[in-house]
């Protein structure tokens, strides 16, 4: 069966990690050719880091011991591609008995241009945050430079020595 108009990965596994299908976005996701991902381990599609506690967990889930606490659990973490490459994504894992075999079907959402648009989205806040700092520290000099001319002007109008006159000018200037 193919799914040629979701873009999101679909990865079906049996109940030792090992995928049994995946669809062709689900190869392209991650790097590979179409069908190259079944025989694959689950486990492989992650960075070698997180795979230890990926196999313990899926190895609780897979034999019955724990079951999922929903029919349907997500998870947003890390994915590696087969070039490498690491990329966010959010996972959907639902498990289910087929022909009495425990099975497990995964939906890959892949989150970069989400995370992108999120972090141009939170420098725009830092933006307009500063922006209005700088717009109030203006606002405020700008009162006080109206108080200090104010003075200057009411100064000048009483009789002062010129040399203090001079000195209101500088001020003024």
């Amino acid at each position: 069966a193919t799914l040629g108009c979701l873009q999101d990965a679909v990865l079906v596994s049996d109940r030792s990690g090992a995928i049994t299908w995946a669809s062709d976005a689900g190869c392209s996701m991650f790097g590979y050719a179409p069908g190259e991902l079944s025989g694959q381990r689950i486990s492989a599609l992650m960075p070698e880091a997180l795979r230890h506690v990926f196999r313990a967990r899926f190895a609780e889930h897979a034999s019955g011991r724990e079951v999922l606490p929903e029919p349907c659990v997500q998870h947003e973490l890390v994915a590696q591609r087969k070039d490498g490459s690491y990329f966010p994504v959010v996972v959907s894992v639902a498990s289910c008995l087929v022909r009495g075999v425990r099975t497990f079907v995964a939906v890959v959402r892949d989150l970069s241009a989400f995370k992108q648009l999120e972090a141009k989205f939170l420098q725009a806040q830092k933006m307009e945050a500063i922006g209005r700092l700088t717009g109030g520290v203006v606002h405020d000099f700008n009162n006080l430079l109206m108080v200090i001319n104010g003075h200057c002007e009411l100064l000048r109008s009483s009789d002062i020595p010129a040399e203090l006159a001079s000195g209101l000018d500088t001020i003024q200037e």
